[in-house]
């Protein structure tokens, strides 16, 4: 088709070793940008001599990020709402997603497909086929094999051979720019709860299969299951409402209530099935109730009060951005627009 620009966006953010694993098994003919989050110099040095060495390879880092973030500032008043500067060293993946979208609009990119740095790649024809796919659905990507992508928690639930979600994840995940209407929170499990809010009106294909490079998924684990717990919380609730078609119970202390409670069971549940086989599970369920017991429901409210309050803001600059071609920095920036995957 005519005038489809396609873009490939690989995230890195202090992993050289395995954003090399990951590149050398990208086979495309497009432009593939890689955009660095990498918070120390030498590895942003690194990444991008490593960038430079190979074709079709773009970076985008800390420095080429700065002007376009600052004409952005200068354009849209409340976008530091979406977006912070790349290379902070806290979490900051829900920013860097909706960086990536506005870069895509800025460049018109119509599809992009969106990879984190861990993701193996065997299929050659893998990425044509996902862009293909979007000409009938609106969001495509791969199961997920080798280390699935999941939680501390979600990968003890199948070490004792309980469910986990089966979703299609942030990690490979390709969508058409037109179908975005919500922004991501700069929360973990910010993937999950953006296609939960698409999905009231579009429709999902998942479609072959990649792998993601093996890591100990609970190293540090009472930590990490931690700081990922309020994620983990957010996209249950998401969920729940996405399926009941109510989203205004996001908006309810007592539907965050319900929430909670039913994790704790769940939590429960989990230590009287591992019957103290093993003793880190019990300590990272048992640090994940005593989590759940003190947080305050009303911080859930105040999330979603908070996004849906801004997400006017996020849709009209959306918006804008098909709809200009006035920004100074695309008239320098002419070189991967026009190619194809």
């Amino acid at each position: 088709m005519k005038n489809q620009y396609l873009g490939l966006i690989v995230f890195t953010k202090d992993r050289l070793s395995t954003l090399e694993r990951t590149l050398s098994t990208i086979r495309t003919k497009g432009p593939v940008i890689i955009i660095d989050d990498s918070t120390t110099a030498v590895t942003q040095q690194e990444i991008k001599k490593k960038s430079n060495e190979m074709n079709n390879l773009i970076y985008h880092g800390k420095k080429e990020q700065k002007e376009i973030y600052n004409l952005l500032k200068k354009k849209y008043l409340r976008i530091d709402s979406f977006i912070k500067p790349l290379g902070l060293r806290s979490w900051n993946l829900g920013y860097v997603r909706n960086y990536a979208i506005l870069l895509c609009k800025l460049f018109k990119i119509n599809k992009v497909l969106f990879m984190d740095d861990d993701i193996i790649v065997e299929d050659k024809f893998l990425f044509r086929k996902l862009f293909q796919i979007l000409n009938n659905y609106n969001f495509t990507g791969s199961q997920i094999t080798g280390m699935v992508d999941d939680s501390v928690l979600g990968h003890i639930k199948r070490s004792l051979g309980q469910p986990s979600w089966e979703f299609l994840s942030g990690g490979f995940m390709a969508f058409n720019l037109a179908s975005i209407t919500e922004y991501f929170l700069n929360y973990y499990n910010e993937d999950w709860i953006w296609l939960h809010l698409h999905m009231v009106d579009d429709q999902i294909c998942k479609f072959g299969e990649v792998k993601q490079l093996p890591f100990n998924p609970i190293e540090n684990g009472i930590d990490k299951a931690k700081q990922q717990e309020f994620g983990e919380i957010l996209v249950i609730g998401v969920q729940n409402a996405c399926e009941s078609n109510n989203i205004d119970r996001l908006l309810n202390s007592d539907f965050w209530k319900d929430i909670i409670h039913e994790r704790i069971d769940e939590l429960t549940s989990i230590i009287n099935l591992n019957n103290k086989r093993k003793k880190v599970i019990d300590e990272i369920c048992n640090s994940l109730i005593d989590y759940n017991q003190n947080i305050n429901d009303e911080k859930y409210v105040n999330i979603w009060r908070d996004y849906f309050e801004k997400r006017s803001t996020w849709r009209w600059v959306l918006e804008d951005l098909n709809n200009t071609n006035d920004i100074s920095i695309m008239r320098n920036n002419e070189s991967w627009r026009g190619k194809r995957v």
